[in-house]
């Protein structure tokens, strides 16, 4: 059991780097300074969007599979809370950027609420689990945010949701791996 645990979240860190990879290698002119990365997911847009949104409905449904497999008997705070950013993922590869000339920045919101729900997680993760380190993860991704937001530094949203992203995994991994 614990071994295919382990492959689960091995699957679930390599899948969505993966799949930005790839796809930010088909995409002419994306920059991780310029973009965000939902620029790849847009349907117009992207010659690579089947790939990038179909990278995040699987993490998102990798991410469901743990969140209810192993994580609901342990700690329901942390599963509801990883199952809410699940649902918010797989939100944003359906609500791609397109949605948002029709729909008053669909898009937008769903990343947006993405990124709060992973941050709500690493800091309910500080608390629950004593790890003041992921207070201080939760702290630098709001900073990122605020950088970017504020000063518009950078000028695109990839640089804050990697490393929101980024910061987040260290917390996800250790939850999902220790018993």
């Amino acid at each position: 059991m614990r071994a295919n645990r382990a492959l689960l979240v091995i699957a679930t860190v390599i899948t969505p780097f993966l799949a930005i990879t790839v796809s930010a290698l088909m995409y002419p002119g994306f920059s991780l300074c310029r973009n965000a990365f939902s620029d790849l997911g847009h349907a117009i847009r992207s010659p690579s969007a089947p790939i990038f949104n179909l990278g995040l409905t699987i993490t998102s449904f990798l991410l469901v599979i743990q969140a209810t497999a192993y994580l609901w008997g342990r700690d329901r705070v942390l599963s509801a809370t990883l199952l809410l950013a699940s649902f918010f993922l797989q939100l944003i590869a359906v609500y791609d950027e397109v949605y948002d000339i029709r729909f008053d920045h669909l898009h937008y919101v769903v990343s947006a609420m993405f990124f709060v729900v992973i941050t709500v997680f690493l800091i309910l993760y500080a608390v629950r689990r004593r790890r003041m380190w992921a207070i201080v993860a939760a702290t630098i991704s709001v900073v990122a945010w605020a950088t970017h937001f504020v000063m518009g530094i950078p000028p695109g949203a990839a640089v804050p949701e990697l490393v929101s992203a980024l910061l987040f995994l260290p917390a996800y991994v250790e939850l999902m791996i220790n018993d």
